[in-house]
């Protein structure tokens, strides 16, 4: 929840930033796009050290390198240094980001994941919805710094409450093995240029992109190094199988839901001449949303499993984006019914969607798919905006008003349901492979020879 609320508080603290200090509009860009950028390309790796050192340790590093980060961020500094302190910020949450799944998996069983995960993706759903107050007030009465020191003291109750409550006996023994620099650091150098074009920022000048090059040339190189070693490519292959349908559906799920909090604040404003305002109140009013049906889910995956609630969120949220898509001219009150509508099947989708990685995930990887897990969503995050963007750019015109929203809808749409399909076959799948395994139970299986005739045994009775 703390670094959602500082991620969203910050985000809209960019007018104040530029106001009440020397940065100017592409400083201030910057001031959020270096985070998110580091952040992204360090999650993978960030999972991978936790394996190997100790979920606990790195956790609490994380910690640590956001509270000094931050308390450093909270005094007067130039440019630079805020980029490069903003940049330490990155890799502590990515620290924190890449390890916290795991360690909830790791603290509770398996018939408890569908409760912890629900509770943890509530509080981070609350946080994105009361950053943007928190924001407003702090900049209003005291600075845009004072965001910062809010978030020291908020972590740094975060860190005790982790010393005492953390189990410390998780791994403590370091496997040297697992920490070899080319697989260690290759995911990292294959996305950081890649998240840097997506990201659309500082491509301007000749020298960044020289950088991007020599980027891309470092991480595809690392990606042929570690692909070519056959042990590597077995690994990726076994754990592909056993998260890919749920890493695949997030990453649908994400883009859907992104691209249209991305592209709706637009067509309210500049088509619908709706205020600032109102629009603002509808994408809080998501976030609540989502926070409640977080908490919901947990009930709705108890009563009737995972699998049907994953299926159930991906549902409301293609019906809602849909919805949006075929209906010209909606009443503002029914457009944030829909947008709420959208929140509360991504709450439903993601709480249930978590538990089932965690469970399918092996102990010992519950760090590399965590960071994994995290990235697809940054990456669904940011191809959705670009989508919906593009979509919305290409169609929209003076001659016909809303058409470019419609048509991003229908795009967006049409992603929802390919997710709904997905996971609608991933049920099915689950449903077949559980009636098997109970067919097989259910074999003959004693045999007992008495006189001249065989008794076969199925369920206590004789055939």
């Amino acid at each position: 929840m703390a670094m959602a609320l500082h991620s969203s508080a910050l985000s809209v603290a960019v007018p104040a930033m530029i106001q009440q200090s020397t940065l100017t509009m592409v400083n201030a860009q910057w001031v959020i796009a270096i985070y998110t950028l580091v952040l992204s390309t360090s999650l993978i790796t960030s999972g991978r050290i936790a394996d190997a050192v100790g979920l606990r340790k790195v956790y609490l590093c994380g910690l640590l390198t956001v509270i000094a980060s931050s308390a450093m961020l909270g005094a007067d500094c130039s440019v630079r240094v805020v980029l490069l302190l903003r940049a330490l910020e990155g890799v502590g949450a990515a620290m924190i980001s890449g390890t916290s799944l795991g360690l909830l998996a790791t603290a509770y069983g398996p018939s408890e994941y569908v409760r912890s995960i629900g509770w943890q993706t509530g509080m981070t759903y609350s946080g994105l919805a009361a950053g943007p107050l928190l924001s407003t007030v702090l900049s209003a009465h005291f600075s845009w710094r004072a965001i910062f020191v809010v978030n020291v003291v908020i972590c740094s109750a975060a860190f005790l409450l982790a010393c005492k409550l953390l189990d410390r006996s998780s791994r403590d023994r370091v496997r040297w093995s697992e920490l070899r620099l080319i697989p260690l650091f290759a995911p990292m150098l294959v996305l950081a240029p890649i998240i840097f074009i997506l990201g659309g920022r500082g491509v301007r000048s000749a020298s960044s992109q020289t950088s991007v090059l020599v980027l891309s040339g470092f991480g595809f190189l690392s990606a042929i190094l570690l692909l070519s070693t056959k042990r590597w490519r077995t690994k990726l292959k076994r754990m592909w199988q056993t998260i890919g349908p749920f890493i695949g559906s997030e990453f649908l799920c994400y883009l859907t839901t992104f691209g249209t909090t991305f592209v709706l604040p637009v067509y309210l404003i500049r088509e619908r001449h709706f205020g600032p305002l109102l629009a603002g109140s509808m994408l809080t009013c998501q976030q609540l949303a989502r926070a409640g049906a977080a908490f919901l889910s947990i009930a709705v995956s108890c009563r009737f499993g995972s699998l049907n609630t994953r299926v159930l969120g991906a549902l409301v949220i293609a019906g809602a984006v849909l919805s949006l898509a075929a209906f010209d001219q909606l009443s503002w009150l029914l457009i944030m019914f829909h947008v709420a509508l959208i929140g509360v099947g991504t709450g439903l989708f993601v709480t249930a969607n978590t538990a089932e990685l965690m469970a399918a995930a092996q102990a010992n990887r519950r760090g590399t798919i965590t960071g994994i897990f995290a990235t697809c969503r940054n990456v669904g995050m940011t191809v959705g905006v670009l989508v919906a963007g593009l979509a919305y750019s290409e169609v929209a015109g003076p001659h016909l008003p809303g058409s470019g929203f419609h048509a991003a809808m229908f795009v967006l749409g049409a992603f929802a349901v390919c997710n709904l399909i997905y996971v609608a076959k991933a049920r099915r799948a689950a449903s077949l492979s559980e009636a098997a395994k109970i067919s097989c139970d259910r074999l003959i299986v004693p045999v007992n020879v008495s006189g001249s005739h065989t008794q076969l045994y199925s369920s206590g009775e004789t055939i």
